[in-house]
C-alpha cells in the first residue's frame, strides 16, 4: 500500500474531519475557510486552529489574518490541513516564509467493513458515561497530564451524538474510547487503557462492544486514524480494514 498514490478522503469524511472540532470549540466562518478557538482550552491544539477552504483567495492575507485572530485572545497562530488537492504545493510554502514551522503526521485510515473475531473478557464492564469523574480523569492522564484532552471530552459530553464508553474491572475504569457521529458517519477516538491494565485484552472487548453499539445505532461508516501498531493489530481484529492510503496530515504553527 505504501506505493500506492494516496488519493483524497471521500467529500463527506473531509467535511467531517474539517468540522470535528465544531462541538467543542468556538467556530467563526470567514469566505476563505473557519477558524476553531477555545479560550477556557488554550493548550488544546484542536480546539484552536484556522482551516483553509479556498487556495484561490488571497493566501498571505488570510494567513496574516489568522495569526491576527489568535494573537488578539492570547492563543498560539495555527493552522490546520484541509485535505485539498494543490494544498501542500500552494499553501504550505507561504505558511513556512511567515515563519510557520510545518509538523506532518503519518496517520493511517481504517473502515469498519468486517466483523469482529474478539472473545469479550467477562470480567470488564462496559458502560456508556455521562460525565468525568476523577477515576475517569486519572484514566485519561494515565499516560502523563493531558488536561487538554479532559476539556475537549468534556465539552463533548454535552452532545447527544458524543457516546463515551468506559471499561469498568472491579469498579474501576480501565480502558476507554468514543463515538461521534456527523451525518450518519461514525468516527472513534479516545481509544486508552491504563499502561497498569494492558495486555488483559481490554481494549478489544471495549472495541468489540463500540463496533456492537455503532451496528445498532446507525448504518453509516465507522472509521478511525491510528499509528500505533498494537492498536492497529486490535482494530483489525474487530473488523476495521485499512483504506488509503491518503494524503498526509499536516499542522503549522508560529511560535
Amino acid at each position: 500500500m505504501a506505493d500506492m498514490k494516496p488519493t483524497a478522503l471521500p467529500p463527506e469524511l473531509q467535511r467531517f474531519e474539517v468540522e470535528f472540532p465544531a462541538d467543542y470549540a468556538e467556530r467563526e466562518a470567514r469566505p476563505w475557510g473557519v477558524l476553531f478557538h477555545c479560550r477556557d482550552n488554550p493548550i488544546s491544539y484542536d480546539s484552536n486552529h484556522a482551516v483553509i477552504l479556498d487556495l484561490g483567495s488571497d493566501l498571505d492575507a488570510v494567513i496574516q489574518e489568522i495569526v491576527a485572530f489568535y494573537r488578539e485572545r492570547g492563543l498560539t497562530p495555527r493552522v490546520y490541513s484541509g485535505g485539498l488537492p494543490g494544498e501542500s504545493e500552494s499553501l504550505r510554502p507561504r505558511l513556512q516564509a511567515a515563519g510557520f514551522t510545518v509538523e506532518e503526521q503519518e496517520l493511517r485510515w481504517f473502515v469498519l467493513e468486517g466483523e469482529s473475531r474478539v472473545t469479550p473478557v467477562p470480567s470488564l464492564e462496559v458502560r456508556r458515561v455521562a460525565a468525568l469523574d476523577e477515576p475517569l480523569i486519572a484514566l485519561l492522564n494515565s499516560d502523563g497530564d493531558a488536561p487538554w484532552s479532559v476539556g475537549v471530552v468534556r465539552r463533548h459530553l454535552a452532545r447527544p451524538d458524543f457516546h463515551l464508553l468506559a471499561g469498568y474491572v472491579g469498579g474501576m475504569p480501565v480502558t476507554m474510547a468514543s463515538l461521534k457521529y456527523r451525518d450518519g458517519i461514525g468516527r472513534v477516538d479516545d481509544v486508552m487503557t491504563d499502561p497498569a491494565h494492558r495486555g488483559h485484552r481490554y481494549a478489544r472487548t471495549l472495541m468489540h462492544h463500540l463496533v456492537r453499539r455503532h451496528r445498532e445505532l446507525s448504518s453509516g461508516l465507522l472509521y478511525l486514524w491510528a499509528e500505533n501498531p498494537v492498536a492497529i493489530r486490535a482494530y483489525l481484529e474487530v473488523g476495521f480494514v485499512e483504506r488509503g492510503p491518503v494524503p498526509p496530515t499536516w499542522s503549522a504553527w508560529l511560535s
